[in-house]
């Protein structure tokens, strides 16, 4: 593909990409070679706009409306991962009824040139299903198979394109001894739990039903998660040991990401692994200054 035709696909990606400030694309942003930096830009993107549609257009309708729709937007979750599984294999050609076709044509030259293919995609689909359905978060297993896709799976992708050798121009492959999915995960945790409490207010303010918090841990503290939102707006001390919970998990993967860090370091070109560096540096200050907050 002559990659000026590139140019308007990945400018949409970045417009997607920035809506918000977040984490991995301030890293992103050190990544030198074009081949990562749109590879990012395209997969991240990507990602973005499915959880935008449950989370920004779908979970914040009344519960009357999200009846009506949930048919529809399951069958656009489906049409995403339909595209997702062209794009990976360089098979993807843009229509107009497609789900944002200009990112997936930038993904089709990307994702469909390396080896990483379609797997952290239908992973976040796979935990994106279950909010469209509203099932349960039961148990803190549950939440880690949720965080499995919506938070391990956009980690994958950073870590691949971080420990990936550019095999050829414009081709990316991963060595057989570095598992993206197992080094991300403790990263993804501390990010994720983490950011759960950040959003805590935010979330109970728009929808019950944006709140990611396992029933269990919710029922020992005697709430259902509407009225633990409820109690969030209220700014009641009760909520505190859901909260003191959900840090000590992050603090914990915190930890445990570090020895991580430090491992993957030793496989990482130099300045790969001080982009690395960064995004825990990142995720340190988030966590120190969220746990500021809830403790003053």
């Amino acid at each position: 593909m002559d990659p000026t035709l590139l140019t308007a696909p990945l400018a949409r990606c970045k417009e997607l990409t920035v809506r918000s400030p977040n984490h991995l694309h301030h890293a992103a942003q050190r990544l030198n070679e074009s081949t990562r930096y749109d590879f990012f830009l395209s997969a991240y993107a990507c990602m973005r706009t499915l959880d935008d549609l449950i989370d920004e257009e779908f979970l914040r309708l009344a519960q009357q409306e999200r009846r009506q729709n949930r048919s529809a937007i399951l069958n656009r979750v489906s049409q995403w991962e339909t595209q997702v599984k062209a794009a990976a294999h360089a098979e993807y050609t843009a229509r107009d009824e497609d789900f944002e076709p200009m990112v997936f044509t930038a993904l089709n030259m990307c994702l469909g040139q390396s080896d990483l293919k379609e797997g952290p995609f239908l992973r976040l689909a796979r935990s994106l299903r279950r909010d469209v359905l509203e099932e349960e978060l039961a148990s803190w297993d549950e939440l880690l198979d949720y965080c499995e896709g919506a938070a391990v799976a956009p980690g994958a992708v950073f870590i691949y394109l971080l420990a990936a050798r550019e095999e050829e121009p414009g081709r990316l492959v991963l060595s057989d001894s570095i598992d993206a999915m197992a080094e991300a995960r403790d990263l993804a945790h501390f990010c994720y739990f983490t950011h759960i409490v950040r959003d805590l207010r935010q979330d109970s303010a728009s929808s019950s039903q944006l709140l990611t918090l396992p029933a269990d841990l919710l029922q020992e503290c005697g709430f259902s998660r509407s009225s633990f939102s409820r109690a969030v707006l209220r700014q009641d001390d009760r909520v505190r040991p859901v909260v003191r919970r959900m840090l000590g998990e992050a603090e914990a993967a915190g930890g445990r990401a570090r020895q991580r860090v430090k491992a993957l370091r030793r496989q990482l070109p130099v300045g790969k692994s001080a982009i690395l560096d960064y995004l825990f540096e990142l995720y340190r200050e988030a966590h120190e200054a969220v746990r500021a907050l809830w403790t003053r």
